[in-house]
């Protein structure tokens, strides 16, 4: 005779949906900009959608931003990572690199 098995429970769910949505969504962010790369999805929604991860490749240490563009690029979609890079350039800087006063 084999052991009877315990159903899982909600608190083993709730823990797979939480690893699939913290792994998942930075992991989609490559493939959503190669999609608006090659015009599939429009761009800004993806900026949007991925605003989080855009502030960490501003602001983020060289080597995170790196990661992130590198990431991108493999996924075919570099034009549009930069294009969120100088999106939010513009919008918070002046062309001389000051920052814009409210």
């Amino acid at each position: 005779m084999t052991p009877d098995r315990e159903k899982p429970t909600a608190t083993f769910w709730v823990t797979m949906t939480l690893v699939a949505v913290l792994v998942g969504y930075p992991l989609s962010f490559g493939p959503a900009c190669g999609l608006a790369d090659n015009d599939l999805l429009p761009f800004d929604p993806i900026e949007s959608a991925f605003h989080p991860i855009v502030r960490l490749m501003m602001n983020g240490p060289n080597p995170v931003r790196q990661a992130i563009l590198g990431y991108a690029s493999i996924c075919g979609g570099e034009g549009t990572a930069l294009r969120m890079d100088s999106n939010w350039w513009w919008e918070h800087y002046e062309a001389d690199g000051s920052p814009k006063t409210p």
